[in-house]
């Protein structure tokens, strides 16, 4: 069965329990009774470990909320370096804000690394499955985010050789970036949506091509609707690397049905603080990015 036959499929009887993995989003869903739950593990590395508590809870939540669901759960094993603390309260902290409880357990070990397993509840499910031909694809969030905020803890240098040594600071407290929940949780309270799907680390363009296969369709994208940081440009200028493609988590996407009024969609979501892109559309097979 297609993946897009099968997540259609979830839409049927909910009477009886229906438990379902779904590979292509790193999730699992178990319906029963017209609710569901909502089951995802993500393994966190290459975080600065003063920072890794509070991202650990934030990348399985917002890729539960893209389906509609709230983290009700979320149990985290962290491996972290000597000399390192508050790893755990950050993460309980977090999950608190969301009304998650938690479980948590620590190790010490030579590099920062958590195991994050999390589980949502929804009455309702947003599958990526639903986008229709034509729906409008917003690009919430702030591109290259998660790319800049490793760049500027890791790599610093990279920064003062390119002239932008005052972005350093902004870029290395950019956690608030790498997070889609409460953008997400704003957006279906001003608008029906279609589709919904959080960026990774693999990129915008990665994440664009997986809502197609998923949903089999496809999309006509412009790059120049798409609002950029100067410093990733700068960055992506001198190292020949391609925006869309570089890690991108905290960012989201969401197709908005072609009736809709899109402009004043974007004015909230602005008003509320997000970043947003109206970057293109659903298309019915092909992939083009101009």
């Amino acid at each position: 069965m297609r993946f897009h036959e099968l997540m259609n499929s979830l839409k049927g009887n909910s009477e009886s329990l229906d438990e379902t993995i779904l590979p292509e989003l790193n999730l699992a869903l178990e319906g029963s009774q017209g609710s569901y739950r909502v089951y995802t593990t993500e393994v966190i590395t290459g975080i600065p470990p003063s920072d890794i508590g509070s991202i650990s809870f934030h990348l399985p939540a917002s890729k539960i909320s893209a389906l509609g669901a709230d983290p009700k759960f979320a149990f985290g094993s962290f491996f972290i370096p000597e000399g390192h603390r508050g790893v755990v309260e950050d993460f309980e902290r977090e999950a608190r804000r969301y009304g998650s409880r938690t479980g948590s357990k620590i190790v010490r070990g030579r590099r920062a690394l958590a195991i994050v397993s999390m589980r949502g509840e929804a009455r309702e499910i947003i599958l990526p499955t639903n986008v229709k031909i034509g729906d409008y694809i917003a690009l919430i969030g702030v591109p290259g985010a998660e790319f800049l905020y490793l760049i500027s803890n890791k790599k610093p240098e990279l920064f003062k050789r390119l002239g932008m040594e005052d972005s350093i600071w902004r870029w290395k407290r950019a956690l608030w970036m790498l997070t889609c929940i409460d953008a997400v949780r704003t957006l279906l309270t001003i608008s029906r949506v279609n589709g919904l799907l959080c960026v990774d680390s693999r990129g915008i363009l990665e994440s664009l091509n997986k809502l197609a296969d998923i949903s089999g369709t496809g999309f006509i994208i412009s790059r120049n609707r798409i609002i950029f940081p100067p410093e990733l440009m700068r960055i992506a200028t001198q190292m020949d690397l391609d925006p869309l493609e570089l890690p991108s988590s905290g960012a989201a996407l969401a197709a908005i049905p072609k009736h809709v009024q899109v402009n004043q969609i974007g004015e909230i979501l602005e008003i509320h603080g997000y970043w947003v892109s109206f970057i293109g559309n659903i298309a019915r097979e092909v992939r083009v990015i101009s």
